[in-house]
């Protein structure tokens, strides 16, 4: 795979001009949709990390 920088930052440009010229209101419901997803991956990780937590503590590995 090859990467084509000058045409990345081209269609990161056009993208970006679109985003700003939709609606305030569409602007917003996507800020929504993304705090959303945040809170998810947050709580994810934080299960993850809990899971872990149990699986590596030593009492864990001594009871059988």
């Amino acid at each position: 795979m090859t990467f084509e920088i000058a045409q990345i930052i081209k269609s990161k440009e056009a993208f970006r001009k679109q985003l700003a010229a939709r609606p305030v209101a569409e602007k917003l419901r996507v800020l929504e949709e993304l705090r959303k997803r945040a809170i998810a991956i947050a709580a994810s990780r934080e299960e993850m990390k809990q899971r872990t937590a149990v699986a590596t503590s030593p009492s864990a590995l001594f009871t059988a």
